[in-house]
């Protein structure tokens, strides 16, 4: 819709709104007169509102008024662009654009000598009026107005989200919404919020419209439907008001603290000492080189922006290195979320120590200098992948980046000629363009684990298949299928005490996903809870239960839940336990059996710890010969390490029965396991000693839960279960959509794993990762090959690395002259090949032959460094899974 169009019709939509949803705008106090308060605190009245300027006054325009021009003014005059305060633009000629986001004061006469002082940024307010509520992006039905929250994005909690054919084929919402299917201004096709999935298929030439049900348009919508005052064929409409002038102005709760004083609430009173980086519960804190230190020395929760002169050049997570020409904006909680809001690229920063304030502005300037860096930003990739050698679609990348170039023209003339609308549309579309090259520049490895735990709520195959179709065209390859949880199975159990869920209604569900998995060449892995029954007591068998320190059964948090768990410390639970899986075993050929919940209960903050029934006590007394009961031990007591480590070791114990059971029911079983991120630094905390487990070589794939927000975190968890597993347990780090980790802090997680040899990623869960649209950009990049996964078929994947490594050499790096005499390479890695057909005879001569490779590779002073690297690379990645494999088989 025209720029001119929507204004006219957001005046009848403002009133409109107001009587829909009251607190949607507010409303003028016309019994006092509007005024300007300056930056030095002077007050000046305001002349007259939305109307043509007087010959010497001041006069206010806002987006009500019926043009979005001020009008032409043939004498002296001074006319500012404001936004949320933020003076943004000065103009001497009249006729100044007004944002659909702020307002333009219009200065006439002689009064214009109160505005002679004022600058770009500086902070204003208008006093006894109240602005019209933004409204960017909005859907009209029947006259009822809906305000748009995100587009072509994951619906949150709380989101109304608009969805167009660039979006994919539905929207992959759940169930929790209603959503609304429109064409040609026509509904096609309603989804209310009945128990059925949303996911509607987006129209071909339309809009899918939806609405989660923590909106606060949701239950006036659904009572609408409901009661058939919006149904098929009804008028709808969708209008998108997008601006270039955007002012945002916060005050900052410190910069560069150091000591207690300069930031109280960036103490950890508790623990009595500051939080990482000084940074406290939503705070804003400026980092500059005064700092001290070069980066900003945060924790993963938080979000930060990098400032280089006066212009955002990079959004990034935690610890940010400061630059010596900028600084470092970081905010935790609701800071950190208005930074992802507000903080864009390219975007202006100024600080007011004065007032502790940070303003950030966005002008045509700023998409205009966005749409020459994204262009540098798309060569510089292009040349580095040259550069570098890497094994990825060049000549797709130069045909995105001839189709960028042709966007930033005509941004800029969308600029030039005002086209505002347009501009941004076209360069969110650049910024998507940007990303896609970003992706396609990223190497996709063909032997990995990509997997994905699902909590399944299928009832029928249909839709066990529509699931794993997903995955598929994703490029996963393993499900880890939540198979025993909750003090049931999902499957029909001739166990009285792990009955069939009836949640699926009679529905075999393993046998479902086993069916379709093997049809779609999926893995898919029984993930079992172990002793941890949810919400279920097992009242059969009270005898059974995990007891608190004070005598309960349960574990509880903050809200009252309660949670049980039984007691592995028993006999006959271990004995359930393993006979439950045993059965499964017997009755379904899964690819593996994934372990969760091998642990006692967190304490969830509180002095109460688990493991307190007669049983484990006298157990405790009689193997340490002493008569102090574990009961009566607490930190600091002479007994009490002691006390952890037997429980740890109860665990443990478990494993040793249960492992070597199941392995010699299936030899070819996968065993794999969920363990706390952080074990190699507190075992003792959720009782779980991993450190042992890989050791002895119990799991052949661990996954820490690395569930956090920034790279460095991920990447220590990585290396330190890499390290600890040596070569008898490979590793999959788990990674945390189900959290929301921005995509690019995903993303960055993926590639950087993988450098130090990480076996692949797992993302938690199956739900967040499709709905947050994290597959596609991982598809576009790190995914965009299909991989098999080492831990299942390692004879097979080290057979495929070494035949790629050949191909690399002819089509990349012998043809880009990266090095000049490949054959003997080639001979060599051809008849490293030939070996590896007959892994069990050979494989101490592979790992010998690879050796050798690598050591020729370093000495070769006619091949390319890059070129040595990506080698090398190859070849300890090869390496490695040939160990595992000697280790395992």
């Amino acid at each position: 819709m025209k720029r001119k169009s929507v204004y006219v019709l957001l005046v009848a939509v403002l009133i409109l709104v107001g009587s829909v949803y009251p607190n949607a705008i507010g409303a003028q106090n016309k019994s006092i007169e509007p005024e300007i308060v300056l930056p030095n605190g002077k007050v000046v009245a305001v002349d007259t509102v939305n109307n043509e300027q007087l010959s010497d006054g001041v006069s206010l325009f806002t987006r009500e008024y019926i043009e979005h021009y001020t009008p032409i003014y043939q004498g002296d005059i001074m006319e500012f662009i404001i936004s949320n305060g933020v003076i943004l633009e000065k103009n001497d000629n009249g006729g100044t654009y007004i944002p659909a986001n702020g307002y333009v004061i219009s200065v006439t006469g002689e009064s214009k000598d109160h505005f002679n002082q004022l600058n770009i940024r500086d902070v204003i307010s208008v006093e006894n009026y109240e602005f019209p509520a933004d409204i960017t992006n909005f859907v009209e039905i029947n006259n009822e107005v809906i305000s748009i929250d995100r587009i072509n994005e994951a619906r949150g909690a709380g989101d109304v989200v608009i969805y167009d054919p660039s979006y994919g084929e539905t929207t992959g919402t759940n169930v929790w919404g209603i959503e609304i299917a429109f064409e040609n201004e026509q509904i096609i096709e309603i989804a209310s919020l009945d128990g059925t999935n949303n996911n509607l298929p987006i129209p071909e030439n339309g809009y899918v419209l939806s609405i989660q049900s923590g909106s606060e348009y949701f239950s006036h919508l659904s009572t609408s439907i409901n009661q058939g005052r919006i149904g098929i064929g009804d008028h709808i409409s969708y209008h998108e008001i997008n601006d270039v002038y955007f002012g945002h102005v916060i005050n900052y709760s410190a910069m560069n603290p150091k000591v207690r004083e300069d930031n109280p609430d960036g103490w950890d009173d508790i623990n009595n000492r500051p939080y990482d980086g000084f940074r406290g519960a939503n705070q804003l804190i400026i980092y500059d080189e005064s700092y001290g230190e070069p980066s900003t020395l945060t924790n993963a929760y938080g979000y930060e922006v990098i400032v280089e002169g006066s212009q955002i050049v990079k959004r990034a997570g935690n610890n940010s290195l400061i630059p010596s020409n900028g600084y470092v904006l970081s905010g935790h909680g609701d800071k950190a979320k208005w930074l992802q809001d507000n903080a864009k690229l390219n975007a202006d920063v100024l600080i007011n120590k004065e007032k502790e304030q940070l303003i950030i502005t966005i002008t045509p300037e700023t998409f205009i200098n966005r749409a020459n860096n994204i262009i540098e930003e798309m060569t510089s990739i292009l040349e580095n992948a040259k550069t570098q050698f890497l094994d990825v679609p060049l000549e797709e990348i130069e045909n995105k980046i001839l189709l960028a170039k042709d966007m930033k023209a005509s941004i800029l003339d969308e600029i030039e000629t005002k086209q505002y609308d347009q501009a941004v549309l076209s360069t969110n579309r650049l910024e998507e363009m940007a990303s896609e090259v970003n992706n396609l520049a990223t190497e996709s490895r063909i032997v990995e684990h990509r997997a994905v735990w699902i909590r399944p709520n299928e009832t029928t195959k249909q839709e066990v298949r529509a699931n794993l179709e997903k995955v598929k065209k994703a490029n996963l390859n393993q499900v880890y299928l939540e198979t025993w949880w909750g003090g049931y199975t999902i499957y029909p159990s001739d166990n009285a005490l792990a009955p069939h869920n009836p949640r699926y209604k009679g529905f075999d569900v393993l046998e479902a996903y086993l069916e379709v998995g093997k049809e779609l060449d999926i893995e898919i892995h029984a993930w079992v809870h172990n002793a941890f029954l949810e919400g279920n007591q097992m009242e059969e068998k009270p005898d059974w239960a995990l007891i608190r320190r004070d005598g309960e059964n349960f574990t509880d948090n903050e809200y009252g839940t309660k949670w049980y768990w039984l007691n592995v410390a028993l006999p006959e639970v271990r004995m359930f336990i393993t006979d439950l899986y045993q059965d499964m075993i017997d009755q379904y050929d899964i690819d593996g059996l994934h372990l969760d919940y091998i642990r006692y209960p967190d304490s969830n903050g509180r002095d109460e710890d688990y493991g307190y029934d007669l049983y484990t006590r006298e157990l405790f007394m009689k193997q340490f010969n002493t008569d102090t009961d574990p009961i009566n031990l607490y930190p600091g007591d002479a007994l009490y390490k002691e006390w952890q480590y037997f429980r740890m070791n109860i665990v443990t114990t478990f494993l040793d029965e249960l492992i070597p059971t199941v392995k010699e029911q299936a030899p070819d079983l996968v065993i794999s396991g969920s363990v706390y991120a952080n074990f190699y630094e507190d075992p003792y905390l959720k009782l779980q000693d991993v450190t042992t487990w890989l050791e002895k070589g119990y799991l052949e794939n661990v996954f820490p839960m690395s569930y956090k927000f920034d790279v460095q975190s991920v990447l220590k968890d990585t290396e330190q279960a890499i390290n600890l597993g040596q070569n008898k347990t490979l590793v999959t780090i788990g990674l945390g959509s189900q959290a929301g980790v921005p995509t690019d802090i995903l993303l960055q997680q993926v590639n950087a794993t993988k450098d130090v040899y990480v076996s692949g990623s797992a993302f938690f869960e199956f739900v967040s990762y499709f709905d947050r649209g994290y597959n596609v950009p991982l598809e576009q990049g790190a995914y965009r090959n299909e991989a098999i996964a080492p831990s299942t078929y390692p004879e097979k994947s080290i057979q495929l690395l070494i035949e790629d490594m050949n191909r690399k050499i002819v089509d990349i790096y012998e043809k880009n002259n990266g090095m000049h005499n490949a054959r003997p390479y080639i001979s060599q890695i051809t008849n490293l090949h030939r070996h590896a057909t007959n892994l069990d005879e050979n494989v101490d001569k592979i790992i010998k032959q690879i050796d050798q490779l690598i050591d020729r590779v370093n000495k070769d002073n006619k091949v390319n460094q890059h070129v040595k690297d990506r080698m090398i690379y190859d070849l300890n990645y090869t390496k490695k899974i040939t160990l595992f494999y000697k280790s395992n088989y």
